[in-house]
């Protein structure tokens, strides 16, 4: 199933994440096998957004929608796609007035450590939300059964105390998933039934997600973001780091009188290469292009991720 019409009254909750973190798997729980298709490790299994009604509703009679977002870092797509992708679900959703209820960040509790890609995407992931955001969002550490429970702990501790610990004086909630419809239902009713209030202030406030809020009621072309510039410094990163270890292959091969070990060097530093004119591609894409492709639905809406659910925006 994807892309249905949500009623105005739809419990809307996102699950976003790195890539392997388990969103899909949770969804699949919590649909009790509606969606179809479990991500990998070697292969990113959401590479698009992907809207999913349960058959079931809440306590209150509500209508449950998930909505399964690719992480950054993607099997085949840029990060900037990727950003391009979220961006313009939050942009839809606020354009149509749908209200996200709950945003869920899962992290796998197998991780050992919390740099490179994970600490990448958990930024970026602030960084599209915003401090406004904050009190509807849920951080959820998932994949508990493939590790040792006293391990386990000190690394949510770990999480908590040392990297989540800004995000939960915020108001983030964080839950433990244990691969069980039950502990979806409990997740997904962690939210406090007083943030309804806020509802009220969503107005001119991008719907409650800062990337919304900086370009359709800034009016920001997106590098200039918090999301963008999140992610122009990784890639500024990324440049700076790929080219000195081109540098430092070259040297090495230059100085290699092993043919073989020579042609192995010479083959990682055009990798290398590679690497730097992709990040260059991808930082042009940012500086030029980004704005004027996530913008195009304001006046022209593309195919609706989130359609008829009542009266647009101005």
């Amino acid at each position: 199933m994807s892309n249905p019409a949500v009623p105005e009254n739809a419990k809307v909750i996102v699950v976003m994440g790195p890539t392997g973190a388990g969103k899909s798997t949770f969804i699949d729980y919590a649909t009790k096998g509606v969606a179809s298709g479990i991500g990998h490790e070697l292969k990113s299994y959401t590479d698009t957004i992907r809207v999913v009604k349960p058959t079931w509703r809440t306590s209150d009679c509500r209508p449950v929608y998930f909505v399964d977002t690719p992480g950054f870092n993607d099997t085949y797509k840029s990060d900037i796609d990727i950003l391009i992708l979220v961006t313009n679900f939050f942009l839809e959703a606020y354009h149509y007035k749908v209200n996200i209820d709950t945003i869920l960040y899962l992290h796998r509790i197998t991780d050992n450590r919390m740099g490179g890609s994970p600490l990448k995407n958990l930024q970026l992931f602030a960084s599209v939300c915003g401090n406004i955001a904050m009190p509807r969002v849920i951080l959820v550490t998932t994949m508990w059964k493939l590790v040792d429970p006293a391990v386990g702990l000190l690394r949510e501790q770990e999480l908590k105390t040392r990297f989540w610990n800004g995000m939960i004086a915020k108001g983030c909630a964080v839950e433990r998933f244990d691969d069980s419809f039950e502990s979806v239902q409990h997740i997904i009713t962690r939210l406090p039934r007083h943030l309804e209030a806020l509802d009220a202030y969503q107005e001119g406030m991008g719907g409650g997600i800062l990337v919304s809020c900086q370009i359709a009621d800034q009016h920001k072309p997106l590098k200039e973001t918090e999301a963008g510039v999140a992610l122009k410094n990784e890639l500024d990163k990324s440049l700076k780091d790929t080219k000195e270890a081109y540098r430092k292959l070259k040297r090495l091969s230059q100085r290699q009188d092993n043919p073989v070990l020579k042609r192995s060097l010479a083959v990682e530093a055009e990798r290398s290469q590679k690497r730097m004119e992709e990040t260059a591609s991808e930082m042009e894409e940012l500086d030029l292009s980004l704005s004027k492709r996530l913008l195009r639905w304001y006046s022209k809406p593309q195919k609706d991720l989130v359609p008829q659910i009542g009266q647009r925006r101005g």
